[in-house]
């Protein structure tokens, strides 16, 4: 019953647990029977088939998809799997093989850019805002109508944690989904692609992660996250008073609270400002400088074989089942998010991207660009929109409305 130390593999107490016989057969026995489960699980939605399998998943570093190789590349009818990720570590983008490529759609830590590495400043509160409103998959279990997930009771306290944020979570959820249908509309219209919509995603992305204001801090840091990582411990992004007017001990308090913190942009946002985000912003980018040009020596080419056929995934034709079970958790997830949202102070959360907040980001970036040049390191590069078209595009906007 007690809370493991991180990092675990470090603690003497767990090896020796570890190597206990009769914990090994425990172990084995548990795997054995839960490995059997899913094999059963994706034998019955269709994964293991001839052909090329999607696999979809936030990020970071494709351990799930590493995994289901090691499980199950022995298999002759183990598919080629293309796994497409929001956002994909250095580890993730070294998880390459010939069998299984993973493809980083917004956010690639192997390359030094501004706005899309924005992802990767709290991993945790992205994960938190585009779960499902559901417990985490801890088993599988046979049923009559097969082989189903088995999710974490509600009555645990990681759930309990988790189910308060519930609202808010789906309120912003109806908005992304909101938004998403409107670009699906603009884009048949007007037939662009995602490589001319990837700058404004990459900004986007970059105002919410480091323009976070002050309102939405004081929602976002208040999210409960539940680990999972085998003990009952729940992570809650808090932030505690400063209460002094001596200007040393409100800035070492501060210090405190930013180190303490999974995202300190949002804590800087709550309790220090625009301009110690600028400040922190700077210092952050510079140690990523740093660690780059301590690797540069070491470099490894982490981009796929491009002899490789990257083929178009494979239709796969599932049983009538497999098509109602989806449909039917499809169905319940958005009843649910609509449930959550009628009875949700919050309504349908959307944020205009506006004049200040690029004004914002692009100081912060020649701020950041112009201590790297001054300095002799790295500079990241611009992915995002660039501030003078965006400029001349507001304006345009604002005579036409006037005109």
């Amino acid at each position: 019953d007690v809370p493991l130390l991180r990092p675990a593999w470090s603690w003497p107490p767990l090896h020796r647990l570890l190597q206990d016989n009769e914990v090994a057969k425990i172990i084995k026995t548990r795997f054995s029977e839960g490995r059997a489960l899913l094999e059963e699980y994706l034998e019955q939605m269709g994964f293991f088939a001839p052909g090329t399998a999607a696999i979809v998943d936030l990020g970071w570093n494709g351990q799930i998809q590493d995994n289901l190789h090691q499980a199950f590349g022995h298999r002759q009818d183990f598919p080629r799997a293309e796994g497409f990720y929001f956002g994909l570590t250095a580890n993730g983008m070294a998880r390459q093989t010939l069998v299984s490529t993973l493809t980083p759609l917004v956010a690639n830590q192997t390359r030094f850019v501004w706005n899309a590495n924005a992802a990767f400043l709290c991993v945790q509160i992205l994960e938190a805002l585009t779960r499902a409103p559901h417990g985490t998959v801890i088993n599988y279990s046979r049923e009559e109508q097969g082989t189903i997930p088995v999710f974490k009771a509600e009555d645990t306290d990681p759930r309990q944690s988790e189910k308060k944020s519930d609202r808010l979570i789906a309120a912003i959820q109806f908005g992304v989904l909101s938004y998403a249908q409107a670009y699906v509309r603009a884009q048949r219209v007007l037939g662009f692609s995602a490589k001319h919509s990837l700058p404004y995603a990459c900004t986007v992305l970059n105002r919410f992660m480091r323009g976070v204001k002050h309102a939405e801090a004081a929602c976002l840091l208040q999210v409960g996250i539940a680990l999972d990582l085998g003990s009952e411990a729940v992570t809650v992004h808090k932030t505690g008073p400063l209460g002094t007017y001596n200007p040393i001990k409100w800035l070492w308090r501060l210090f405190r609270l930013v180190s303490g913190s999974m995202w300190p942009h949002a804590t800087l946002a709550l309790k220090g400002g625009r301009i110690l985000k600028t400040l922190y912003t700077v210092q952050q980018v510079l140690f990523e400088a740093r660690t780059r040009r301590a690797f540069a020596g070491s470099k490894v080419d982490l981009r796929p074989d491009p002899s490789l056929a990257h083929s178009p995934c494979a239709e796969v034709a599932l049983e009538e089942w497999c098509e109602y079970h989806d449909r039917r958790m499809d169905e319940q997830f958005r009843a649910t998010l609509k449930q959550l949202n009628q009875n949700s102070e919050y309504g349908r959360i959307r944020a205009k991207l506006t004049i200040r907040d690029i004004i914002f980001l692009e100081w912060t970036r020649i701020c950041t660009v112009l201590t790297c040049h001054i300095l002799k390191m790295d500079r990241p590069e611009n992915d995002g929109i660039p501030l003078g078209p965006y400029l001349w595009w507001r304006l345009a906007r604002w005579l036409r409305g006037i005109l």
